[in-house]
C-alpha cells in the first residue's frame, strides 16, 4: 500500500514538472524577441522615430529591445526622447547636438556611457544609472546635480554649463574631470584621487588644492582667480596651464616630468625651473619675471623662438652660461633711470630715444646701461631725441657713441656744449645738430676732433 501510495504521489509531481516547463518556455522565448513598434505611441517625437528608423534592419517597423545595446542620435534634430525607456538593455546612448531640455533615463538602467553634449538641457536625473562610466553633458544649462550613486563613473565632462559648485566627494574612480566654464568658485578633489586629467579652465577659483591628486599628468586653471595652486605632489604633471590667474609665485621644483608650462598672465617675479629638465615648451610671459634660468633645461637659443614665450628683456641664462634676450624682442622700448631706451640688438646695443625730463640742463648719455643684470652698450641717438628742447645747456656722449640721427638735436637753442668721450661715432644726420647756439663749443679725443667738428657743421651746427 506504501509503494502504490509513492507511485500515485511521483506521478502528479511530475505531471506539474511538465505543465511548468511548458508554461515557461513560451514567456522566455516572447521575452528574448520583445519587440517595440516604431511609432508615436512609443515614440512621440517624429525626428526620433526617424533616427530609430535606421536600426530597423528588416524594416518591419518594429525594433528588437534586447538588440538595442547604443544608440547614436547626435545632430538629429531631436527635441523629445520620450520612449528612450523602451530600451532596457541599452548601454550607450549619444544624443548630443540636438534641442533636448530633458531626459528621462530612469529606465534605462544597463546605462554605461552617455553622451548629452550641446543641447538645453536643465536638468539630470542619474541616480538610478548606477553603471555609469562615462558621463559627457557639456554645453548645457545645468546648475546642479546628484552624482552620488554613480560611484563607477571614470570620465566626467560638465563643461560649458551653470554650476557654482559641485559634489564629487563619493565619484572616487574618476580618471578625467572637465568642470571649465562653469560658474565654479571652489573645487573639492581631495577624494578622487585617481584623477589624471582635469581641466577647470574659465571658472572663479581663488585656490586649487591638488594635495591628494598625486597622478595627475594634465591640468587646465587658466583664466581664475587663482592666488595659490599647489601641485607640488603630482609628480606626474606633465602638462600646467595655469595662465591668466593671481600667481604671484608658482613652485614646479617636484614636477620634475613636465613638458608643457603656461603661466603667462599672472605676476610672478621669479620661476625656477632648475629641476624641469624635460620642459620643451614654456610660457611665462606677462609676469613680473626679469631674468630666467633655462640651464637645466632642454631649451636653446637655437630653438627659442618656437619653444619659449617671455616677456620682451627677460635675462635668460643658457647651458653654457651665457645670458641673452631674445632677439624677437628687438625693436622695443625700456625705461632705465626714467630714460627710454630702443633694444637695437637683443642683449647687445640700444639707443637713447627719449630724456626722463626735458627740463635737463646738463644731459649725459652713458656709455653703457644695464637691463636685467645685462650690460647693453648706447651706439645711438634716436632722430629727434632732443629735437625742439630749450633746456638742454650742456652735453656728453659716451664712448660707446657710434650714430646721431636726424634732428636728433634740431633746436635746442641754449645747448652750448658737446662733449664726445670716445671716437666711435661714424655718422652724424642731417640736421642733428641745425638750429643750435652759434660758437657752439665740441670737445673730444684730439685724433678725432677735427672730424667732428665737421661732421657737425655738415649737420647744421656752428662751432667754433
Amino acid at each position: 500500500m506504501k509503494r502504490n501510495m509513492k507511485r500515485v504521489l511521483l506521478i502528479p509531481a511530475a505531471f506539474f514538472m511538465m505543465m511548468t516547463i511548458g508554461a515557461l518556455s513560451p514567456v522566455k522565448a516572447n521575452a528574448a524577441a520583445t519587440k517595440v513598434e516604431i511609432d508615436s505611441k512609443n515614440f512621440p517625437n517624429q525626428s526620433f522615430r526617424e533616427a530609430l528608423k535606421a536600426y530597423d534592419t528588416d524594416g518591419d517597423g518594429y525594433l528588437v529591445v534586447s538588440d538595442v545595446k547604443n544608440l547614436d542620435l547626435a545632430d538629429k534634430g531631436i527635441s523629445d526622447l520620450r520612449g528612450i525607456g523602451n530600451f532596457t538593455e541599452l548601454t550607450e546612448l549619444i544624443c548630443s547636438d540636438n534641442s533636448l531640455t530633458t531626459l528621462d533615463l530612469r529606465k534605462n538602467t544597463a546605462l554605461t556611457e552617455l553622451y548629452c553634449d550641446s543641447n538645453s538641457i536643465t536638468s539630470l536625473n542619474l541616480t538610478k544609472n548606477t553603471g555609469l562610466v562615462t558621463l559627457s553633458a557639456s554645453s548645457n544649462q545645468l546648475s546642479s546635480i546628484d552624482l552620488s550613486k554613480n560611484t563607477k563613473l571614470t570620465t566626467l565632462a560638465l563643461n560649458g554649463n551653470q554650476f557654482s559648485s559641485v559634489d564629487l566627494s563619493k565619484n572616487t574612480a574618476l580618471n578625467s574631470l572637465d568642470v571649465s566654464e562653469n560658474k565654479l568658485t571652489a573645487l573639492n578633489l581631495t577624494k578622487n584621487r585617481k584623477l589624471k586629467s582635469l581641466d577647470c579652465f574659465g571658472n572663479k577659483l581663488k585656490n586649487l588644492d591638488l594635495t591628494k591628486n598625486k597622478k595627475v599628468k594634465e591640468l587646465v586653471c587658466d583664466s581664475n582667480r587663482i592666488s595659490k595652486l599647489t601641485v607640488n605632489k603630482c609628480k606626474y604633471l606633465k602638462y600646467l596651464d595655469c595662465s591668466g590667474n593671481k600667481l604671484s609665485s608658482l613652485d614646479v621644483r617636484k614636477n620634475t616630468r613636465l613638458l608643457v608650462l603656461n603661466c603667462s598672465s599672472n605676476t610672478i617675479k621669479t620661476l625656477n625651473l632648475k629641476k624641469n629638465k624635460k620642459l620643451n615648451q614654456l610660457n611665462c610671459s606677462s609676469n613680473k619675471i626679469t631674468t630666467l634660468d633655462l640651464s637645466k633645461t632642454q631649451f636653446s637659443v637655437e630653438n627659442l623662438k618656437d619653444t619659449v614665450t617671455v616677456d620682451s628683456l627677460v635675462a635668460i641664462t643658457w647651458k653654457d652660461k651665457s645670458v641673452t634676450v631674445p632677439a624677437d624682442y628687438e625693436g622695443k622700448n625700456v625705461k632705465v633711470d626714467g630714460v627710454t631706451y630702443k633694444i637695437t640688438k637683443a642683449g647687445k646695443t640700444v639707443s637713447y630715444e627719449k630724456p626722463a625730463s626735458k627740463k635737463t640742463e646738463n644731459v649725459t648719455i652713458p656709455a653703457t646701461i644695464k637691463i636685467h643684470n645685462l650690460k647693453y652698450r648706447a651706439t645711438a641717438i634716436s632722430a629727434e631725441a632732443f629735437s625742439e628742447n630749450d633746456k638742454i645747456s650742456n652735453l656728453t656722449i659716451g664712448k660707446c657713441m657710434r650714430k646721431i640721427e636726424t634732428r636728433a638735436f634740431y633746436g635746442c637753442k641754449n645747448l652750448k656744449r658737446v662733449t664726445f668721450q670716445g671716437s666711435k661715432v661714424k655718422t652724424i644726420e642731417e640736421e642733428a645738430f641745425a638750429s643750435t647756439k652759434k660758437n657752439l663749443l665740441v670737445k673730444a679725443p684730439k685724433a678725432s676732433l677735427d672730424t667732428y667738428k665737421d661732421m657737425m657743421e655738415l649737420a647744421g651746427a656752428v662751432v667754433k
